[in-house]
């Protein structure tokens, strides 16, 4: 199992921020290796990613799932590689720091 949690500040409002947040393509965009991102309804979606180190490199096909849109400040979500034993989950959490500021976290365990 990997785990990791990132935090930052953003310079903007939480619902500033939420109209980004609730874009899953712009999600997929910011990925390392990003493809292509197909959409299959409001919770269901399809990443297509490079992934890999030097030499070894392979396309994998991601299954994302919101399991919970609770926005501005919540979206829970779960993953799974197609074809490949490893799954996922995680979670975005938002909270306003101020008018102008929002402090996101994003955590993601990833199982395999």
């Amino acid at each position: 199992m990997i785990e990791t949690e990132q935090s930052v500040v953003i310079a903007a409002p939480i619902d500033q921020v939420w109209v980004y947040a609730k874009d899953v393509e712009r999600w997929a965009s910011i990925m390392p290796g990003y493809q292509s991102c197909e959409l299959i309804d409001d919770d269901n979606s399809r990443w297509v990613l490079k992934v890999g180190v030097g030499g070894l490199v392979r396309t994998v096909k991601v299954a994302v799932h919101v399991d919970r849109w609770d926005g501005p400040d919540k979206v829970d979500f779960s993953f799974k590689l197609e074809g490949d034993p490893v799954s996922g989950s995680g979670a975005y959490r938002a909270a306003a720091e101020g008018a102008k500021a929002t402090a996101v976290t994003l955590h993601v365990r990833v199982n395999g």
